[in-house]
């Protein structure tokens, strides 16, 4: 057995149509007199009130109900205008439980196979449909993008520094390899260049010392060289 689903030729103007009844005051009956009264007198338009008696907003003579109010209450009457949609199109939401998100393919395959009508007619239910749920609201989440995020305040603050921290030092080791020999004017030379440059190098860097260099303690007394070869054939190392 097929149901009746309501269906409309003139999606657009239906749409207008329902736009105005929530302008408008409310009428005694929505019927062909007043549909026409309204400015609506193609014989398509007839059918405006078939959707209307389909969700309950009017009876079957067409004297508005109870329902008829939430055409009139924009904010809190489009979540109950959403409930009775989901009532008169219970068969569709029992297949799609989001069927006022599911395209248009999806929507003409459900009433095609529970109607006996042609495929204008199917695209007609389709089109009616989604035209009743731009007037309605199905209480889905509000979008991320609006959701505010809670502050986290139980984050700890940096700790101020503290006054025992101790500054990085820096320590540099000089430790030289030369090729065996027994001439001692080799070793004289070689301390003399690194005294004269170990001076130069404190001068343009205050915060050098000897110490940090980690120089040989007697070169921090007298910056005079000498020198130490643990054997002819062993390298020299400053100790």
């Amino acid at each position: 057995m097929s149901a009746d689903y309501p269906y409309v030729m003139t999606v657009d103007k239906f749409r207008d149509f329902v736009r105005k009844l929530q302008t408008s005051g409310k009428p005694p009956k929505v019927d062909l007199k007043y549909i026409k009264s309204l400015g609506y007198k193609s014989s398509n338009d007839e059918r405006f009130p078939k959707p209307l008696k389909f969700i309950g907003l009017i009876d079957g003579s067409g004297v508005p109900t109870d329902r008829f109010a939430v055409l009139r209450d924009k904010e809190a009457g489009k979540v109950r205008m959403g409930s009775y949609i989901k009532e008169a199109y219970a068969d569709l939401y029992s297949v799609y439980d989001d069927a006022h998100k599911k395209g248009a393919q999806a929507l003409a395959n459900f009433f095609s196979a529970n109607t006996e009508v042609g495929e204008r007619a199917v695209g007609a239910m389709v089109a009616t449909f989604q035209a009743l749920c731009e007037f309605a609201s199905f209480g889905e989440a509000e979008p991320l993008d609006k959701v505010q995020t809670p502050i986290d305040t139980s984050a700890k603050r940096p700790e101020p520094p503290r006054d025992d921290v101790r500054p990085v030092e820096i320590h540099v080791s000089i430790q030289l390899s030369i090729p065996p020999t027994t001439d001692s004017e080799v070793y004289d030379k070689l301390f003399a260049s690194m005294a004269k440059h170990i001076i130069k190098l404190k001068e343009g860097q205050p915060w050098l010392s000897a110490e940090r260099l980690n120089v040989p303690i007697y070169l921090r007394r007298t910056l005079t060289a000498s020198y130490h070869a643990s054997s002819p054939r062993s390298p020299a190392r400053l100790r």
